[in-house]
């Protein structure tokens, strides 16, 4: 992640760095380990560095620390979250909405989405319907207020409109479906009103974002609400 003179970078073993793209020069360092007590996971550490105005968001995952706002040039906490329930880390990139009238980020953790208030970190909302049992690696995608989110490994596709809910908010799910895409790597991509992707076997698909319906691509849909390759 680039932000002005400086670059964001995440390593395996779960070193985030600082440094000045002018010259490579660190500026700072956090641990995901020792500093956030955070545990290796089965593919060893991954997270996507989001600068959001003097923010930098993070999801170290460890202990009272699942997700954790950074100054941007310093390294310093500004706050920190714990999401609860043992959730475990996930392989998608956060996202920012401003569904609901709220701004918030929203990641894909191990056990589902949740969306974590901008300003303080509160976590406001969780679904856990396209999670799936080996990872959780599809990025989610904003539109407006609705959310569309895909997985690998069996986790389907669901949309959601994210909506006010006291001082939370509430996902009303339009539509979930069972879809076999490329297991890991995420290849999904808003264009206008249709996602594109990949199922299972590297077959490109394309969907239509509001109803789910697939546009074209060597799909078979198998009531109720399942899908297969032809």
């Amino acid at each position: 992640t680039v932000d002005e003179d400086r670059l964001y970078t995440m390593t395996a073993s779960g070193d985030l760095i600082c440094l000045r793209t002018a010259n490579g020069e660190k500026l700072w360092q956090k641990s995901y380990p020792t500093d956030f007590l955070a545990k290796r996971r089965q593919w060893g550490f991954c997270d996507y560095p989001l600068v959001d105005g003097e923010k930098l968001i993070c999801s170290p995952v460890g202990p009272g620390v699942t997700v954790v706002a950074l100054n941007k040039r310093t390294g310093e906490i500004i706050w920190k979250t714990e999401v609860p329930d043992d959730e475990g880390a996930g392989y998608a990139a956060t996202v920012v909405s401003e569904a609901a009238g709220i701004r918030q980020y929203v990641a894909f953790l191990q056990k589902g989405l949740t969306g974590i208030a901008a300003n303080d970190g509160r976590v406001l909302w969780r679904n856990s319907k396209t999670a799936a049992r080996l990872a959780a690696s599809y990025t989610p995608i904003v539109h407006g207020d609705y959310l569309f989110s895909a997985n690998g490994y069996a986790g389907g596709m669901a949309l959601f409109k994210l909506v006010k809910d006291g001082d939370g908010i509430a996902t009303e799910e339009r539509y979930f479906l069972r879809f076999s895409f490329t297991p890991f790597q995420d290849g999904t991509v808003l264009v206008g009103e249709h996602v594109y992707g990949f199922q299972s076997g590297s077959k490109p698909v394309c969907f239509d974002l509001m109803t789910g319906e697939p546009a074209w691509g060597p799909i078979r849909t198998d009531p109720p609400g399942r899908m297969a390759l032809t």
